[in-house]
């Protein structure tokens, strides 16, 4: 409570002031961070339990509301707590998706990097199907299936960018895949 507190007079402290004296105005802004306030909150409640759950349960429906919190990611990362995260962040791509809303910054990367902690290639092989106009998530895909010596699947991936006028590197990284294979 007292956190919250905090963060409303910060907030309220960080609004614009305006202040005229002989020399024109001044302009006073102090440096806000929700970010901090979300680590202040974690830390609270890390040591009781109860109030870890309800934590995480305030970050996962914000999560589904549009607002990935670092903290909720950085924090709790049991394989039950990643897979609720990853089943959050997807319901609410598959949402924006379904209203024709943009997704929200960062939601694709966190659940491609999601997806490969937990190693189910299928899983991520869909998941990139059903978001690969992203290009970000192209090159990382890219990436990955190098990595991973999935090289036919990255083939596919680069000859389709390629087709459909894709980038200088696009074409280099195919090059050097179909070099390779000879």
């Amino acid at each position: 409570m007292l956190i919250d507190e905090t963060e409303e007079k910060t907030i309220d402290a960080s609004s614009a002031e305006y202040e005229e004296d002989g020399y024109g105005e001044i302009y006073v802004e102090c440096n806000y961070s929700p970010e901090d306030f979300d680590k202040l909150r974690y830390l609270a409640r890390s040591e009781d339990k109860e109030a870890r759950k309800e934590f995480f349960e305030d970050c996962r429906k914000a999560a589904s509301e549009g607002d990935l919190k670092d903290v909720w990611l950085k924090n709790y990362t049991s394989p039950e707590e990643r897979s609720i995260q990853l089943k959050t962040i997807l319901d609410c791509i598959k949402r924006s998706k379904s209203k024709r809303k943009p997704i929200p910054y960062g939601y694709l990367k966190t659940a491609f990097d999601l997806l490969v902690t937990r190693d189910k290639r299928q899983e991520l092989k869909e998941f990139f199907e059903k978001n690969s106009t992203d290009t970000d998530l192209r090159e990382r895909m890219v990436k990955w299936c190098l990595e991973h010596k999935e090289e036919d699947y990255a083939q596919k991936i680069l000859l389709e960018d390629v087709r459909n006028g894709g980038s200088i590197r696009s074409s280099d990284e195919l090059n050097k895949i179909l070099r390779r294979k000879k």
